[in-house]
């Protein structure tokens, strides 16, 4: 009886198998060559940063403090602190807008820009605060990097939303 001959995906995918092995080793028994040639390794992604919220809370004078965070291994570029329109941090309460400001307005020392960098500020850092009303519960959403203008290792810890109360004996 007569071995069958392997035809179409079979016949190709033994042809390059053995086109892998060194003729020597095919031979019955030689050493294995060393490869001479190495094959390039990609090209390094480049590091990006990753802005996210870590905190919402409030102080003493129920007023809405928000901590924003560079958990990437990248830096935030240039361009973002110049780019018009870019926002930096976006706040809502109860589910509407509540103020706004650009990355270069939030983050004036750039404390954000390279790996690690954190910024804890009051609201928006701007006037009028943002300040929860005695006797008041609202839900604070903080948004960085609203409209995805930064390109990020992680765009799914943008934002954080935390229900707030403020005491009728805490403002003043």
């Amino acid at each position: 009886m007569e071995p069958k001959r392997l035809t179409g995906c079979a016949a190709l995918v033994l042809a390059l198998g053995l086109a892998a092995v060194p003729p020597a080793a095919r031979a019955g028994g030689a050493a294995v060559p060393a490869l001479e040639k190495r094959a390039p390794f990609p090209k390094r992604l480049a590091a990006l940063p990753d802005l996210a919220v870590t905190d919402i809370h409030l102080d003493p004078k129920c007023r809405v403090i928000v901590t924003v965070k560079n958990l990437g291994p990248g830096s935030i570029p240039d361009a973002a602190y110049l780019r018009s329109g870019a926002v930096g941090l976006q706040l809502y309460r109860n589910g509407r807008p509540w103020g706004g400001i650009d990355l270069q307005g939030f983050d004036p020392g750039r404390q954000l820009q390279r790996p690690g960098g954190s910024l804890t500020r009051r609201g928006l850092g701007i006037m009028p605060e943002q300040v929860v009303r005695p006797g008041r519960t609202v839900t604070i959403r903080a948004w960085t990097d609203a409209g995805n203008q930064i390109k990020e290792a992680d765009e799914g810890n943008n934002i954080l939303g935390r229900s707030l109360s403020c005491g009728a004996h805490r403002y003043r």
